[in-house]
Parts: structure tokens; sequence; C-alpha cells
């Protein structure tokens, strides 16, 4: 079509000539309090929650005060508070149980090794040499003074150390902690199992030797340190403020369905901003503030997603099932994904090409959000022919009076009470919720107050108005659909009506100023599709509403979504152990999970590249002896990922720490100066890559000097002289640990509100049993405790950190490979929906049931390139801690290509709403008069991400000659394709064109509003897409092709005819 040429250009990122003023832009105020503090100390939920694990945690220390609980549970009785600060009885009660099963397991199966150890150790023991060596050592003590604690001192020297059983205690441990690293790096989710399996094979294997006889019990304090916090947080979790996975759900609903109002509600200032005084512009504050709301409407949907899985698997007793609540995921996705589609029209907008003016030009205050989305624009970047219809662009509009100033007003009035019904819609789904997340049998009219509360059933149901919310919604899309569009057109009607006067048509259709009539367009689509998944939220609720008008009990079903959520990579805890919690994967091996056959290929509606790929170094096993050999590849192929260096890393650390245990030389200075600790934090510092090493390193160490000072701060409090008293040190931790556990339940610095609150709780516990519970060795309290805790911390740091340099794993590297990766399944994306879209040619499946199969695995394969792609901005943070060792690391051009490719996805995604939108009838009618559809684009396209995706994964340069701009492209493929129906004559073609231009009907249609998003989203994506190959030119470098540039530029104003053009920006000529 004739308009596309005018749309193709909108997302280029080259600037037309402007004034180059500097833009105002105001601050955002800032306050020295972080958001986090405020939104929870202003939270009653918070408070309560607060409460619930403060008694839990004070209940747990108090539990170990009285002499004769302490004598119970020994010296590792400070190990029962320590649980608690972990893992805090903060989370909903089956979800918490959960956790708690499985950080059991931990202790369970480390026991289980540790005894098992055991048995095998004094298998293999020299029984005559052992009990020569025990007679030895009775007859010496026999008739001291106490000769039972000599007897025990004797032990812990190790006089009783037998090789042979010291290699098989380290021959489990090494089993062991294989283990518990294999859990840590695949299972992110069983971190907490991983953490707790590693510590109980640790002091199974690092006390086990020094024993001759058999001690199985030598876990048994912490096992009922565990089992004590256990019961003391079910007891918190059942009685104190309970709360159902399904409740918290429903609550984060309420907040998101808040953060979609907020977003509709902020289109009214957008609509009224000025592009051209950079309003819009990543920076300004109404930029910074849409930018905000949407990053934490995703990070909210992602926290709700993860919980849906688990949604079935609790007691409830409420209105609303399980199953119910989880119904509504799918909805909420949809209009997330819709809501995000709205928001492009202020990316537009907010983009150079609007502003009119460079980015180098214009002066703009950078946030640590907002810097992130701006592409530095190389205002040299595209070709002569683009910056010369740029330019056309920009003077037509200030002719013809089509500037988005002009046609910004006239789209707020068209789409005020679609935008009204909506807001109205979701504030009535907002009170639904509410209600159904309470026990109130009654409903009240929302603004109406208690009062309008009635008794009856039918009553409340005939209070609830969200039903009259949606259909006034639906009356307004239907308005909409019927004015809207003719209202948006209304600045443009004599310019289509014009350019098809009889003579003319040829010469003066080609350049019209229709980018905003475009962009207009797009943006009351996706208002419209917005509404369309609001009430199709709403229509379920209401059904839902209606269907459950009474609390019932509600019990537990489908446990198979169990281990499909302990496999899900991302997760906090992980996070709390110093991993970003989904780390990359590189590797170019396809998984044979994925591996289909020809048939299922052909019938499946998503392409997986993978699923295509074969070994260029081997054809696939046909016998036995191929197939072992098969097996040892892949086993020497898993052997260098990163992953298994972790593993390695982790065994070689835990003998290395765990030999000084079982030397004579050192056994019981180890013991005596709790050298178990070193060990432990060794192999808890330790993680996949160099960067998150380096940041877990500065984070630990400073949360371990503040837990100290903290500590010691309030050990010296409660007992200023002596070992204090229970009273007194149990007032003091009550005290303590409410700001304490403020951090460690809010804080979104997990690793460090961990590290901080275990330490200060080490403080306390060990000088309270190290002063009131008789020991083998007692290092003090207070000071010496301190002291020692800190030296162990920088031993077990300086351990993980020689292995960390011996083979290093860079994060920065693991970064570009991810990047790669993503820009593959993101061409993933982008050819499923091309193909989708030229499926209406095929005969073998009707188009729409096709689509119904396709639409549900293209919105999951979004959704999980979209999550991946998010999670990387943490790890491009967490890669500048590798420092400049080898030069400096590029960090923000790293940011800016994972910020690119987000808004790829989110281009693609839009793209495939509007597919969705568009019958079949208009795809193929549309199938070749659209330049995106050409096939020699599509070939062009492929070929660019394909290129950028191999030089990112490899390092190498890119060539000069490769298509610097797929804008140009477009135009390329669209001036030259071969004409088509070749048969018609040119009257013919005119009296069609003049036909459908002066009816207008087209440009109304709902299916031309589809069309027009879909060619906005292309140019987003295009733009995208030149500015991801001019980073990575700059990144990885350019191969040049001498003279290339300026043979280009003479070819392009010879063949394109515009060797007059340069200058002259108002010849119509050449408009």
């Amino acid at each position: 079509m004739a308009d596309e040429k005018n749309a193709s250009t909108m997302g280029t990122s080259s600037s037309p000539a402007g004034n180059g003023s500097s833009v105002p832009v105001k601050k955002a105020k800032t306050s020295w309090v972080p958001d986090w503090v405020m939104r929870n100390l202003k939270s009653p939920a918070s408070w309560k929650l607060l409460l619930r694990c403060w008694i839990a945690s004070w209940a747990s220390f108090v539990l170990i005060l009285p002499n004769k609980t302490l004598k119970i549970y020994g010296n590792a009785a400070f190990f029962v508070c320590m649980v608690s600060l972990i893992m805090p009885p903060s989370l909903p009660a089956q979800l918490f149980i959960l956790v708690m099963i499985t950080l059991i397991f931990g202790c369970l199966l480390g026991w289980g090794l540790g005894a098992a150890a055991m048995k095998a150790a004094l298998a293999v023991r020299d029984q005559v040499q052992t009990a020569q060596e025990l007679q030895a050592v009775k007859s010496s003590v026999a008739g001291l003074a106490n000769p039972d604690a000599l007897f025990q001192i004797s032990i812990f020297k190790g006089q009783f150390l037998d090789t042979k059983s010291t290699i098989m205690f380290g021959a489990f441990l090494a089993v062991g902690t294989f283990i518990a690293a294999f859990v840590r790096a695949y299972y992110p989710k069983l971190a907490l199992m991983s953490l707790y399996l590693t510590i109980f094979i640790d002091i199974f294997c690092s006390y086990g030797p020094l024993f001759p006889f058999a001690q199985y019990t030598i876990l048994n304090s912490f096992l009922e340190s565990v089992a004590s916090f256990t019961a003391i947080a079910l007891v918190v979790t059942f009685f104190i403020f309970p709360e159902t996975l399904s409740h918290q759900w429903l609550n984060d609903g309420v907040t998101m369905l808040g953060f979609y109002r907020d977003l509709i509600e902020i289109q009214e200032d957008v609509l009224g901003a000025d592009p051209n005084a950079g309003e819009l512009t990543p920076g300004s504050e109404l930029g910074d503030r849409i930018v905000a709301k949407k990053e934490l409407m995703l990070a909210k949907y992602q926290a709700l997603s993860a919980k849906t899985p688990l949604l079935s698997l609790e007691f409830r007793y409420s209105k609303w099932s399980g199953d119910d609540v989880k119904e509504l995921e799918p909805d909420f996705w949809r209009l997330c994904t819709k809501i995000i589609g709205l928001q492009s029209y202020a990316r537009l907008l907010g983009s150079p090409y609007w502003s009119g003016s460079s980015p180098s030009t214009r002066t703009v205050s950078r946030t640590p959000s907002s810097s992130k989305l701006a592409p530095e624009v190389d205002p040299t970047a595209d070709s002569h022919l683009l910056r010369h219809l740029l330019r056309a662009d920009r003077h037509a509009e200030e002719t013809h009076l089509v500037r988005t100033t002009d046609v910004n007003p006239i789209v707020r009035d068209a789409t005020m009470k679609l935008r009204a019904a909506c807001i109205d819609a979701i504030k009535e789904a907002e009170t639904v919720l509410k209600w159904s997340n309470s026990r109130n049998s009654t409903l009240a009219i929302t603004g109406m107050g208690p009062s309008a509360k009635k008794e009856d059933d039918e009553e409340m149901q005939a209070t609830s108005i969200l039903s009259e919310k949606i259909e006034s919604l639906r009356a307004a899309i239907a308005e909409f659909s019927g004015e809207g569009p003719g209202m948006i057109l209304g600045p443009f009607r004599h310019i289509l009506k014009e350019s098809v006067t009889p003579g003319s048509v040829h010469s003066r259709v080609k350049r019209l100023p229709l980018r905003n009539l475009f962009v207009s367009v797009t943006f009351a689509s996706n208002l419209l599709w917005t509404a369309g998944s609001i009430m199709d939220l709403l229509e379920r609720i209401e059904a839902t509403r209606k269907k459950r008008t009474h609390n019932h009990l509600w019990f537990p079903k489908g446990l198979r979504a169990l281990g499909h959520v302990l496999n899900t990579r991302n997760d906090a805890t992980a996070k709390g152990l110093g991993e970003t919690g989904d780390i990359p994967n590189t590797s170019v091996v396809p998984d044979k999970k994925k591996k289909k056959d020809k048939k299922d290929k052909d019938e499946d509606s998503y392409i997986d590249f993978s699923t295509y790929q074969l070994d260029p170094d081997s054809s696939p096993p046909t016998n036995a002896i191929q197939k072992i050999g098969a097996v040892y590849h892949s086993l020497m192929d898993w052997c260098h990922t990163k992953e298994a260096i972790f593993i390695f890393k982790y065994v070689v650390a835990s003998i290395a720490l765990w030999l000084p245990q079982v030397f004579h030389s050192t056994a019981f200075f180890n013991y005596s100066n709790r050298g178990i600790w070193a060990l432990i934090m060794a192999q808890t510092t330790l993680t996949v890559t160099m960067s998150e090493q380096l940041h877990a390193y500065v984070s630990r160490i400073g949360a371990t000097v503040a837990g100290l000072v903290v500590g010691l701060v309030a050990w010296y409090i409660g007992a200023p002289t002596g070992v204090g008293t229970p009273y007194g040190i149990a007032a003091v931790m009550g005290v303590f640990l409410v700001p304490l556990l403020f951090i460690r339940i809010f804080s979104p610095y997990q690793l460090e509100s961990i590290m901080f609150t275990v330490t200060f709780v080490l403080i306390m516990g060990y000088s309270w049993v190290d002063g009131h519970l008789p020991l083998v060795s007692n290092p003090g309290v207070g000071w010496p405790v301190a002291w020692r805790r800190f030296t162990l911390v920088m031993i077990g740091s300086a351990a993980s950190f020689i292995l960390m340099l011996f083979p290093s794993v860079s994060g920065r590297r693991l970064i570009r490979l991810q990047l790669s990766k993503s820009l593959l399944e993101i061409l993933e994306l982008y050819t499923s929906v091309i193909s989708t879209w030229m499926y209406a040619e095929d005969n073998k499946m009707p188009s729409d049931e096709f689509i119904k199969l396709w639409a549900p695995k293209f919105r999951e394969r979004l959704l999980d390139v979209g999550t991946k792609l998010y999670s990387m901005r943490a790890s491009v943070k967490l890669a500048k801690w590798e420092g400049a060792y080898r030069g400096n690391w590029r960090s923000e051009e790293y940011a800016s290509l994972v910020e690119r490719q987000i808004e790829m996805v989110g281009a693609i995604a839009q793209l495939s709403g509007a597919l969705q939108n568009l019958p079949v009838e208009w795809r193929r009618r549309l199938l070749h008069r659209t330049k995106f559809l050409n096939p020699h684009f599509i070939t062009d396209m492929v070929s660019v991400l394909s290129a950028i995706s191999q030089s990112l994964q490899t390092g190498r340069a890119l060539h000069q000659v490769l298509p610097q701009s797929l804008s140009e492209r477009v135009f390329y493929h669209g001036s030259f394709a071969p004409a088509r129906n070749t048969s018609r004559t040119e009257e013919e073609i005119q009296d069609e064109l003049i036909k459908e231009v002066e009816g207008l009907a087209f440009l109304q249609s709902l299916e031309f509003m589809a069309y027009a998003s879909a060619v906005t989203s292309v140019a987003h994506l295009l733009a995208t897409v030149d500015e991801v190959h001019r980073i990575t030119k700059r990144l990885c470098g350019e191969v040049p092709l001498r003279g290339y540039d300026r043979w280009k530029s003479e070819f392009d104003r010879v063949h394109w005819g515009l060797e007059h053009a340069e200058g002259d920006e108002s010849d119509d000529e050449h408009r």
C-alpha cells in the first residue's frame, strides 16, 4: 500500500534537522529513605507479617536461655534462632510448609550421607590399633579429675584419627558436596536444601573422623534446633495472621489492576504532552514515570505468575478455590501485554524522530532507570535516502498541519470515553476482587460505603455494578469502533482525496504525510485491544463472583505441578546465596528432549530452531559402541560447562578446607576456633561467575562487619559485664530483632540481609552458649567471638577467591553469549509471526484454527524470552564487578543491547496482536501489498539477525556490506519489486485506488487499525535491529570494503533520483 512508505520511516533512529535547543526537564523528587522502607512502614499487612516473624525469632532465641533447654540443645543451640532468620515464616502457610520440607530434606540427606560415611569408615578402620589407642587414653586419664572431659579433649585433639577412616569420610564429603553444588547450580529453588545439606555433611565429615567408635548422633543438636524452629514457625504461621497463597495472589491481583488503571490514566498526560519539547523523551519526568510504572507492573506480574502453579496445592477457606484464582492468570497476562503495547505510543513520540533534535544536542536529566532506555543515536548512521525521506515527512506535516501536536488533541478527544470506561471498569474489578478475598458475605456498591451492604445473597449480587460496568465498557467499545477511526482520520481526509486527483496519482501518492495517521491509529487499536482484554478479564471475574457467593473449605489437588515449580530457574532464594537466579544458558548444543520427528515439525504451531540443528561432526549413533561414545562425548562436553566448573570448584574447596580438621596437628585448633565456619563460608561464597562472586565478597564482608558491630552493641547492652542474665538478653534481643527482621523480610538485598542478620545472631547465640554451657573449648563472649567470626569469613572468602581464578568463568562473556542466544530466540519469534501471517495462503488447516493453536504457545515463548531479558539487567550490573584488568568493559553498550532486545520483543508482541486481530481475508489481500512480507526483505531480516547473533557468539567482526538499515531495505524491495497482475491497465489500477481512497471506508475499519499497528510495530522493530547492528559493530568491530560507502551514496543519489534533493526540502518533485 502507498501509505506504508510513510509509516515505515517512523521508527528510524536518525534525527531530522532541528533547532538543537536544550530541553529543560524537571527532576523527580528524591528522598534518602529507600522506597521499600517507606512502602512497608505504611502497609498494615507488612506490620502483621513483621509481628509474625518477630514472635517466631524471639521465641526461638528465648528457648535457649533457660539452663535446662540449653543443656538439651547443646553447643549448637544458637542454630534455632539462626534458622529463623535464614528462613523466616513470612510465606503463606502451604508454601512455607513446602519450603521447610525441602530444608528438612536437605538436613536429613546430609545426616544420612554422614551416617553412611561413619559406617563405611568404621568398616575400614584398623580395629586392633583403635582398641590399643582407646586403652592407652583411658589409662592416662584414669584417676584424674573429670576423666570424661579429658577423654573428650583427647578425641578432639585427634588422638584417634585413622588414615583409612579419614579417607572414607573425605570421599563421602566429596559426594555430598557434589550433590549440593549440582542442586544449587541447576535447581535454584532448592537452594535452601543445598545449603543445609552442605552444612550437615560438613559437620558430620569434619568431626566424624575424630571418633574411634560409632557416633551417629553428632548432628542431634542441629536436628533438634531445626525441629524446634519448625514447630514454632508452624504455630505462628497458622495462628498469627495466617495467609494462604490464593489470598496473597488475589491481593497482588488487586495491585496489578491498580497498575493497569494507572497506565491507562497516564495516557491523558501522554496525549497532552509536546514531543518537540522533549516531554516524552527518556529522562523526562513523564517518560520516567511511565517506565517506572511499567517495570513495577512487570515485576509484580512475574511474582504473580511464580505463585500460580502452587494455587491448587493448599487448603483454603474462602469464596474462590485455587483453580478459580488460577483461571485469572492468562487474562491478567493478556491484559498486561496489551497495556505494554499501549505504552508504545509514548515511546515512539519520545524517539529522536519526533522530538526534532538529536540526543547529542538535547540536555536531559538522566536517572539510573531511564538512561538505559535511550539509545545513543548516530546521526550519520542512516543513508542519504532515509535522511531525505525524514526531511520530506517533516516538511509535509508542517505544510498540511498534521504534526503530532495537531493530531494529539483529536486522538485525546476520540478516545476519552473509552479510556474513562476502562478506568471505571477496572476500579469496580478491584472492589470485587477485594470482596472475594475477604470473608464478608455482602458486597458494597462502589462509592456508597458500608451502609449499602445487604444481607441476602440475591441482594448482594444485585449490588454489584460490575456487570453494568462491563456493559458500559462494551457500549464504549462499540461506539469508538464506529466513530473513533473517523475522528482520527479527520485531519488526513483532504490529503488522501487530493492524492488521487486524475493525472497525478502516480507522482503524488508516493509521499504523503501519513506518519502520524499510522501512529495515531496504532494507539487507537492498542486501546481497543486493551479494552477488549479488560472486558474478558472482568467477565471472568463476574462469572466467578456469581458462582462463588459463600465461603467454602477447599482441598488441595494437582500435586504434579510441584515438580514444575521446583525445576524453575529464577528464584529469590538463589539470589540470597549469591546467584542472580537465572544463570544464562549459553550452550549451542540442542536439548535432545526438544527433538521431534518430521510429522511433529510440520504440524507444530511454533518453530524452534534447535529442533533442526544437526551435529556437523558426526551422524546419529547406530550401534551400542557409538551410543557409548556419544554418552562419553556428552559427558566431556558437560565437564566444560560453567555449571560443571562450579561444581568441581565446590568439591575442591570443600576438601581443601576440610583437611586441617582431620590432621593431628590442627584438629583441636580448628575445633576450638570453630574452623567449620571457614569451610561453610568458602562454599557459600563460591558462585558460577567471577562477577557474582566478587559482588558476593563485598556484600558478605560488608554485611558481616555490620552484623558484628550491631551484635557487639546488643550483647554489651544486655551484658555489660559477665555473661549476662536471661531477662536482659531477652529484652535486648526483642528490641534489636524488630529492625533486623524488617530488613531481612522486606529488603531487596537478600544476600546482604541474610549475612547481616545471621552474623548478629551468631554473636548473641555463641556468646550466650559459651558463657553458660561447659564446653571442651570456650572461645569467650562478645569481642572474642566477633573477631574469630570475622577471621573465619575472611579465610573462607580467600579460599574461594583463589579457586575463582582457576579457571575463571567471566560473567561478561556469558552475557555476550546470552545476548547472542536471545537474538536467535527473537528471530524465532519473528519468523513464527511472519510464517503465521503467510499461512493465509496455506490450505492444510483453516487459518483461524491454526492461530488458536499457535497463539498460546507463542505467548508462553514470548513471556519466557522477555523474562530472561529482564533478568539480564541485573547480570549486566553485576558484570561490572569484574573490574578492568583487561581493559574497560563497555557496560553501557551491553545494557543498551539488553534494552533494545526488550524493545524488539515488545514490537513483536504488538505485531502478533495485530496478526490475531486481522481477518484471514485481509491477510490474503495485503500479503502482496505489504513490504515487510516481501520474501527478499524477510531474507535480509533473517540474514542480518543471524549475522549479528553469530558475531556476538564468536566475537568476530561484522562485514560492512551487510544492510546497515533495514528500513532502507523495505523501500528498496518495495520500489523494485516486480509488478503484480500486469494484465490490469493503468486506468483500472487508478480507478480502484480512487474508489478506495475517496470512500475512506477501509481506513476507518478495525481491520485497517490492526494493519496500521502491524506496520508501526515492524517499523519500530527495524529501527531497533539497526541500532543493535550498530552497537554490535562497535563491540566486535567492522570489516571494511574500501570505497563502498562512497559508491553506495553515489548509487543511491543517481538511481533514486535524488541528485538535487539535498538541501532542497520543499521541492515537491522529490517529496
